[in-house]
């Protein structure tokens, strides 16, 4: 959980960095992309358990920061969508203090949720579409390449983010089926 708060307040500051917006909006369009074709198989990864302590350690911290990304740059993302810059830190800590808990203590409760209603998976990558595009519409760097103005179309930028995660990521699902 601290690791997770540090990430965001990380991330928060960095993404005033012209561009930095951009590209987390498209990490994020990646993820939901990913989350879509991934949702539909088991998948074995190959992966050897440290022998040492101190791998064990790195491992387990390397880990946690690459599970944490999709949550931290949602969170980030979607408080940086907030106009009034005062409550930003309010939904940070609502984001966390919602998504973490449910990650870990409902996480038996999600999965059982994810096999019966499979349209979870995809609302949740729609989601981080949406939340991708307004990033990417947001973005410093974007705002000031096409001028004043830009950040109105937030809403149809997140629309079609949601659309493009969701759209692309059935028919590479229905690729894979007929193969």
């Amino acid at each position: 959980m601290i690791l997770r708060i540090v990430l965001v307040a990380f991330a928060v500051t960095l993404l005033q960095i012209p561009f930095l917006k951009f590209v987390g909006g498209l990490l994020l369009l990646w993820i939901g992309y990913k989350l879509m074709v991934d949702s539909g198989g088991e998948e074995e990864h190959d992966l050897q358990a440290p022998d040492k302590l101190f791998a064990a350690i790195k491992t387990i911290i390397v880990a946690d920061i690459v599970m944490s990304l999709d949550n931290v740059l949602a969170i980030a993302g979607a408080a940086g969508q907030v106009d009034d810059q005062a409550h930003q830190l309010g939904y940070i800590v609502f984001g966390l203090l919602v998504s973490v808990p449910l990650i870990i203590g409902g996480s038996r409760i999600v999965l059982f949720l994810i096999d019966r209603f499979p349209i979870i998976v995809t609302a949740g990558a729609g989601l981080l579409g949406w939340i991708a595009g307004g990033m990417i519409m947001s973005d410093p760097g974007v705002m000031k390449f096409f001028g004043p103005g830009v950040e109105s179309y937030g809403l149809v930028a997140g629309a079609i983010g949601a659309i493009a995660v969701m759209g692309a990521g059935e028919l590479v699902k229905r690729k894979h089926k007929k193969a």
